[in-house]
């Protein structure tokens, strides 16, 4: 559910441009004794291409894991019911973007082991290397933490504190 492949020329008719070209990134986390490989579709969205209005992401202010490492030592967590403490808990989101739905009609080159003459994909969620990506996920993540009775930082968004839970989280 990432893309639905179109015609070429409904990329044209849309937006006046080809299709944002797309190659496979290629990682070895491991070494060359124990490989362990991870492969990423991105696109390669230029900034020459247009400028965006709405592109930014903000990154958690340093102060906020200070602040939870502080609150972590704290014997006394203001706030907290007592006997409380403080869990640390540090996540990773796989395939990140592909959970954002996509703000805006891009498309893009299949990838070559999808390649059929004439086609290519509009994009119904985010890709890695679109430049929007970043602020549609934060946007995303603000709906679903707000669902879950999370209230979002005034001072930044990637600070959030469970209305009724005593649950703090910093995410970037």
């Amino acid at each position: 559910g990432v893309w639905q492949e179109v015609p070429i020329q409904e990329s044209w008719d849309v937006t006046g441009l080809a299709p944002v070209s797309t190659r496979w990134l290629e990682n070895n986390k491991g070494d060359k004794v124990n490989p362990d490989v991870r492969c990423r579709f991105v696109a390669r969205e230029m900034k020459s291409r247009q400028l965006l209005e709405g592109v930014f992401s903000a990154t958690p202010p340093m102060v906020a894991l200070l602040m939870l490492l502080s609150l972590a030592m704290a014997l006394n967590i203001p706030g907290a019911p007592a006997g409380v403490t403080l869990n640390l808990m540090f996540l990773d989101i796989s395939r990140a973007f592909f959970h954002a739905p996509a703000t805006r009609d891009i498309y893009v080159c299949l990838p070559p082991e999808r390649y059929r003459e004439g086609w290519c994909a509009k994009l119904l969620k985010s890709l890695y290397g679109t430049r929007d990506a970043g602020a549609n996920f934060q946007r995303f993540v603000i709906e679903v933490l707000e669902l879950l009775d999370f209230t979002v930082g005034v001072f930044s968004p990637c600070v959030a504190r469970h209305k009724h839970r005593f649950i703090i989280l910093v995410y970037h």
